[in-house]
């Protein structure tokens, strides 16, 4: 099985700030491999719309820390333990679940109630088939024109065989909606083998 250790992110599809569509074509890259079949499209947020993460790209001070108001990665879970793919943190591309939960997620036992993270888990075969996003949660309107808060990919919308856009749904942390699975941050590690 190949090293997810040794890939690098100048290897995959990437543009900032569309984090949900570089795990796609991340995924899409996968499609027929076995690590796809163990892996996880996370999607965290929560119903704030604002959740904290350290040592990441988009910092707001110098202790890396950005206040996003949904972040994605992908989750490997392999036999010797699991592994976080993330684009947008500065210490590396692959990450151990320990590292990443250590110094991305960090304890949330400080934190207030209205910052502590929940976690979509989706596993990635079925993300490739039922995601889709029109990108209009990336417009703003200048007047009378829309642009985007930030340029989108160069590739088309992603759209699946039923939906042209249903981010909404994968972002809301609501466990009535059926795409994948809703956990706190404990129960995430615990899926995840690591509680």
């Amino acid at each position: 099985m190949e090293d997810i250790l040794s890939w690098k992110k100048e290897n995959f599809m990437y543009t900032k700030c569309y984090c949900e569509e570089n795990i796609w074509k991340l995924c899409e890259k996968l499609k027929g491999s076995e690590i796809l079949k163990k892996s996880y499209a996370v999607f965290i947020s929560n119903d704030e719309r604002r959740i904290p993460l350290w040592n990441h790209s988009g910092r707001e001070d110098m202790d890396y820390l950005s206040i996003w108001d949904y972040h994605v990665i992908l989750l490997v879970k392999l036999n010797e333990g699991s592994y976080v793919v993330d684009f947008d943190t500065i210490l590396g591309f692959v990450l151990r679940l320990e590292d990443y939960n250590d110094q991305v997620i960090r304890d949330e036992e400080n934190l207030a109630d209205n910052f502590k993270r929940k976690f979509r888990v989706i596993p990635a075969a079925s993300y490739l088939e039922v995601f889709a996003s029109d990108r209009s949660h990336m417009l703003r309107k200048d007047g009378n024109d829309a642009s985007y808060l930030s340029p989108p990919p160069p590739y088309p919308p992603l759209r699946s065989r039923d939906s042209t856009n249903n981010i909404q749904e994968f972002i809301s942390m609501s466990d009535s909606n059926e795409y994948g699975e809703v956990f706190d941050l404990r129960g995430f590690l615990r899926f995840f083998g690591k509680m």
